[in-house]
């Protein structure tokens, strides 16, 4: 047998359904702890994502990673980073901020979008069909916006390396920092450009399940809004790249 003296002593003063009551408010505060690390989920622009709480309030710098300028950003280039973070990740975020963060690393994907528009089972059919056509509306409003925020940076960026030509004096770390921060918009602008195409790919992929397991006539409204953005997006960046960016960039050391 045990010896009684090794048997948990209860502490004076505590009955032991106190200290359960402690601990399961203990337990039920950790999960509280974690969605306000993580970031909560407010409605931003065109009822997308807001930053979370390690998201500074310029908007998520999460891109392109080998570039490294500090130099601080102009408006357009804040406003071309919050534009942007719209347009590269699934258009409705899921359930768990967790899982937002990790798509955030795979950009836009059909599979994770479309169960989003259908996973929702108290969602009528015409619903899901309504959620689709109120994405695509919002991208047919952002997409011209952010692309003209690009061409200004683009704009930008030519007096930028202009004049980095025709100075004297700078430092070889100032040239470098001015450098990289035209290569970091040149890269975002990029990828935005091909993010669009996935995100015709994810309309049309939930568009055609739908059909398959709920036809409705809403689908043919759907399809012609496919069609109007697939067009939008083809249209590209209404102004000229180029200009010498230098996009091989590499820091000595």
């Amino acid at each position: 047998m045990w010896p009684e003296a090794a048997q948990e002593q209860e502490p004076p003063g505590l009955n032991r359904s106190a200290v359960m009551n402690i601990k399961d408010w203990q337990k039920a505060l950790i999960p509280l702890i974690f969605l306000a690390l993580t970031g909560c989920y407010e409605t931003g622009d065109f009822g997308r994502r807001k930053p979370g709480l390690f998201e500074g309030k310029k908007g998520p710098d999460l891109f392109p990673a080998r570039f490294d300028s500090n130099y601080t950003w102009t408006e357009d280039e804040t406003e071309l980073r919050n534009r942007s973070v719209m347009l590269l990740f699934n258009p409705r975020p899921p359930t768990l901020p967790s899982i937002d963060r990790i798509e955030r690393n795979n950009g836009v994907d059909s599979q994770s979008y479309y169960s989003r528009i259908a996973g929702g089972h108290d969602q009528s059919v015409l619903q899901r069909y309504q959620r689709i056509l109120l994405d695509i509306a919002d991208d047919l409003e952002l997409i011209p916006i952010e692309r003209e925020v690009a061409c200004r940076v683009v704009a930008t960026d030519k007096v930028r390396v202009a004049a980095i030509k025709a100075a004297r004096g700078l430092t070889e770390e100032e040239v470098m920092l001015a450098k990289e921060r035209v290569a970091e918009n040149d890269e975002l602008i990029d990828t935005v450009e091909a993010s669009l195409p996935k995100r015709v790919d994810a309309y049309h992929y939930a568009l055609t399940r739908l059909v398959a397991g709920s036809p409705d006539r809403k689908a043919v409204e759907v399809e012609q809004a496919i069609r109007t953005l697939r067009a939008e997006v083809a249209k590209g960046l209404p102004c000229p790249r180029g200009g010498g960016s230098g996009k091989s960039i590499t820091r000595k050391g």
